[in-house]
């Protein structure tokens, strides 16, 4: 009976753990961004890009920072980066999420140099708002629905 006991506490247990490892990688950094823990996210997209300068969920959670927090210095090579992966992912879900990435990305490069310093320090402290949505979200997501982002 004893033992019954302990294979069923197991049992449980490894239940428990399977279950923490399937939520989706782009609802726990959601979850995290939106819990105002972006410097946990950062954290996040730094590990992955140290492990591969061009994984694409490091990118955009990298971008997704810069841009909260209008870090002007880096944003552009980052919109750069994301960017370039155009040519390299042919999945359905990121091919037709794109578009709307590219567009975005685009009109953001073009406007951020006519922001003022004063604009500039008003919505870099807007970033470290807790609530507010990642903008690439849905991109996170069809990426990681193409088996991209593990």
């Amino acid at each position: 009976m004893k033992r019954l006991l302990i294979l069923l506490f197991m049992a449980c247990a490894l239940n428990a753990v399977v279950k923490a490892d399937t939520t989706p990688f782009s609802t726990n950094v959601s979850n995290m961004w939106l819990s105002g823990n972006k410097s946990g996210v950062l954290t996040i997209a730094n590990q992955r890009l140290k492990d591969n300068p061009d994984d694409l969920a490091g990118l955009i959670l990298t971008l997704q920072y810069q841009i909260a927090f209008f870090d002007v210095a880096n944003v552009s090579a980052s919109i750069n980066k994301v960017l370039a992966a155009e040519d390299k992912i042919t999945t359905p879900n990121f091919l037709k999420s794109y578009p709307d990435l590219k567009t975005s990305l685009l009109y953001l490069q073009q406007n951020l140099p006519s922001y003022s310093p004063k604009e500039l320090q008003t919505e870099a402290a807007k970033g470290s708002i807790s609530g507010k949505p990642m903008e690439f979200l849905s991109i996170l997501q069809a990426a990681e629905a193409d088996g991209l982002i593990h």
